[in-house]
Order: structure tokens, then sequence, then C-alpha cells
């Protein structure tokens, strides 16, 4: 025994056009809830630093060191502008030692942490200038 078929499958096999009375088709549940794009932290890290200016090649080695250094894209970003596209061994070290990126923006003797790094002072030194200036009374 077959199942009995709907008013519009009848309809439909009978050539009839039901208009608007005609129930929608059915829609596949991907279509009703559709989920924005999500892209991958590598994308987003790999389109930072295209951005700063690396070619194709280099942000593409640098991409995983850079979320090796640091997992999130978005502050992936704030090293690569402070730091330099070309520094994820620098901002891992800096990390290794308990430096935030925000960190780079204090002053030592007049100028800031970031820009001696990029003046080619060490990370070890610029780690102890912050400790001596965090251990200072306020």
């Amino acid at each position: 025994m077959q199942r009995p078929r709907s008013a519009a499958d009848i309809a439909r096999s009978e050539g009839l056009d039901l208009g608007d009375l005609a129930p929608a088709a059915p829609r596949s549940r991907q279509r009703r809830n559709p989920r924005p794009a999500r892209r991958s932290a590598l994308s987003l890290v790999l389109e930072g630093l295209l951005e700063a200016g690396c070619t194709r090649r280099a942000a593409a080695e640098l991409a995983p060191q850079w979320l090796e250094a640091e997992p999130s894209p978005e502050r992936v970003r704030r090293w690569v502008d402070t730091l330099g596209a070309r520094q994820p061994r620098v901002a891992a070290q800096l990390r290794l030692h308990g430096v935030c990126v925000d960190d780079l923006d204090t002053h030592i003797d007049g100028t800031t942490a970031h820009q001696r790094l990029r003046d080619g002072e060490s990370v070890g030194q610029i780690f102890a200038s912050l400790l001596t200036l965090r251990q200072q009374p306020a």
C-alpha cells in the first residue's frame, strides 16, 4: 500500500498550478541556519603580514611562526605593528619572560622599549630594564 500523496504532489503530477496555495519547497537545514564563514587564524595572520608589506612567500613562512609565538591573530597584528613582521622569535622570547606587547610602550630612559628593540637592544636587556622599572616604588 502506497502512502497517500499530498495535495501539492497530486497537483504537480496532474500539471495543475496551485499558485500561492502550494506549500513552499522544503529547504535544507543548512539554508535555514546559515553560519558566517569563519576564517582560520592562519589566514588572518597571513593577511595581516601581507598588509604589513611581506611578500607572499615570506608571509607564508612567518605566519605559522607568529601563531606559535602568539595564538591570537589580533595580538599577532599588534606585535607585528610594534616589532615588525619579521620578529616572531623576539615576540616569543618576550612572552616567555612575561612581557606583553603593551609593555613595549613603556619608556626606558626616554625611549620606548619597542624602539630599543628595533634599534638592536637585546630581549634580555629590555626585560631587565622593564623589570627594574616595575620594582621601583611609585
